[in-house]
């Protein structure tokens, strides 16, 4: 039977897998954290330094992932590109100036969120500003009340992943944008009541009643 094991974020099939397959998937997980590919909603600040201007250098990447840049002869496609791959596309396609120097940077991140429920004191939707961002920086924003102790991210196809927030390594556990976060307290006390019913319903308990 194939057992599947989630690391950072990736799940593995360990059955056949070697540890340097493992350590790749680990490196990839955590280069995601150094990369931010822009979305829609996101503001982009666009700078050509040797050519200042006084007008607004601020540009929303529009439905559809296009940037409507006025130096160009039609909107940009920017959508899924860092900001240093939007740059060079931009000098690419700007033709009034030659040669230009373009630099391009994420003013207002939007298009990245992931949602946080339960037991935390601020839920709802959080931004992130990278394609990974591990579950306590995440949770850290949330502030998990005191009765919270369990963490179950919810991500799209794919196997739900609890984590204990007493785990320090769990808590490395990188989320992207779209998981959905639950916050919840320890089952101990669900137990406990089954162990009750099961204490009511048994032929001891009814003999001695």
């Amino acid at each position: 039977m194939k057992k599947l094991t989630f690391a950072t974020s990736v799940l593995l099939v360990t059955l056949g897998i070697s540890a340097s397959a493992q350590v790749t998937a680990n490196n990839h997980a955590r280069g995601l954290t150094e990369v931010y590919r822009v979305g829609i909603g996101d503001v982009l600040d666009v700078q050509l330094p040797a050519n200042p201007t006084d007008r607004s250098t601020l540009f929303t990447v529009l439905e559809g992932g296009f940037l409507d840049y006025p130096l160009t002869s039609a909107p940009v496609k920017v959508e899924g590109l860092t900001p240093s791959e939007i740059a060079a596309r931009l000098r690419r396609q700007i033709k009034v100036i030659k040669s230009p120097a373009v630099i391009v940077k994420v003013r207002d991140y939007a298009s990245h969120n992931v949602a946080i429920l339960g037991l935390v004191g601020v839920p709802g939707s959080k931004t992130l500003r990278r394609e990974a961002v591990p579950l306590k920086v995440v949770l850290a924003e949330a502030r998990p009340l005191p009765e919270a102790a369990r963490v179950t991210i919810i991500r799209l196809a794919a196997q739900s992943i609890s984590v204990d927030l007493s785990d320090a390594k769990g808590m490395s556990t990188y989320v992207v944008s779209g998981d959905t976060i639950r916050v919840s307290a320890i089952t101990a006390g669900l137990t406990r009541v089954s162990l009750l019913e099961g204490e009511i319903n048994s032929p001891l308990r009814k003999s001695q009643q």
